[in-house]
């Protein structure tokens, strides 16, 4: 009987830890996602990549390259087992990740970061918004108005 609640005790754990994990990735990221493209035999890095990580685990990815290219690619996202699963399809832009299955199981999430390494490269994005912020904000501009209308 020991056994079975120290197993359920650890099953709830590693699901706490993926919920935790979602939920800190729900957001707007932005930085260096060790992005390329290859142009002939020459390759280009992304200077920039934007993530967008929506709460219903649907996602897309920007990204800016020098000479004004940018690229567009949308994925639905999720985390099991403590990595980050994101599955690029299709859409209308036709992105160069459309098709893509991407797993990062080496990354730390820190206050206001998050590193590791996609697909072999070292990457470093940086929080911008957090659905957290943005309805904590939110909260905040309401009880301000409704104090100031009551004046």
């Amino acid at each position: 009987m020991l056994l079975v609640a120290a197993f359920s005790l650890m099953t709830f754990s590693a699901c706490d830890s993926d919920t935790t994990t979602r939920w800190e990735l729900e957001g707007v990221w932005y930085g260096d996602f060790a992005m390329y493209l290859n142009v002939g035999y020459h390759s280009q890095k992304a200077y920039k990549t934007t993530l967008y990580f929506d709460s219903d685990r649907e996602g897309k990815q920007v990204d800016q390259y020098p000479g004004g290219y940018v690229d567009y690619n949308y994925f639905r996202w999720d985390v099991r087992g403590g990595k980050i699963i994101m599955d690029y399809y299709d859409d209308y832009d036709n992105g160069l990740m459309a098709g893509q299955h991407v797993t990062i199981d080496s990354y730390t999430l820190y206050d206001g970061y998050w590193e590791g390494t996609v697909q072999g490269h070292l990457f470093k994005m940086y929080k911008e918004t957090s659905a957290y912020d943005y309805y904590a904000k939110q909260r905040y501009n309401i009880s301000t108005l409704q104090s100031a209308e009551e004046e």
